[in-house]
């Protein structure tokens, strides 16, 4: 398919609004991308296809959210892993589009990062498909349990991968 459709299949009903599909593409932060491809939207996805390309995890993480973000009617949405395979900076910006786009929807959120948990109305922590703990971002941190545990590890982790000081 080309960039165009994959985006377009979010909505058949839909697929024929162009002005659309090049809306949802910029909401999921993915024209840069399309526009650096040779034929941009009309671009063969693909690289076993004549003159078609093949796209990092990240940029098809990006036109997975556009192709979502076509479902302009839904009620529910489920992401899982959503920014996976997208870079740190960018993740902010997908993470600030999802939580505007669906802004009085249901969302499901499965991840392991739990930076974009504490953005959830309600948690549910999973153990072996069973839930272990249920609640907010501050609930679960005030019971000091898994979650807590979790949170302040992969704080440490990822503050442990900074250097102390910045110099330039």
């Amino acid at each position: 398919m080309t960039v165009y459709d994959n985006v377009a299949f979010g909505d058949v009903n839909r697929m024929h609004e162009k002005e659309t599909v090049s809306d949802c593409i910029d909401r999921a932060h993915a024209s840069d991308i399309v526009s650096r491809l040779r034929f941009q939207e009309n671009t063969q996805l693909g690289y076993w296809f004549d003159d078609g390309v093949s796209l990092s995890g990240g940029q098809w993480q990006r036109l997975a959210l556009a192709r979502a973000y076509m479902k302009v009617d839904a009620d529910i949405f489920i992401f899982d892993e959503p920014t996976s395979a997208i870079d740190p900076v960018a993740e902010a910006e997908v993470y600030n589009s999802l939580l505007c786009y669906t802004l009085n929807k249901s969302v499901v959120f499965i991840t392991h990062r739990y930076a974009l948990a504490r953005t959830a109305e309600t948690i549910i922590l999973l153990d072996e498909g069973k839930i272990a703990e249920q609640g907010s971002h501050d609930a679960l941190m005030s019971e000091q349990g898994r979650y807590y545990n979790v949170f302040k590890q992969q704080a440490k982790n990822f503050a442990e991968t900074l250097p102390a000081t910045v110099t330039t």
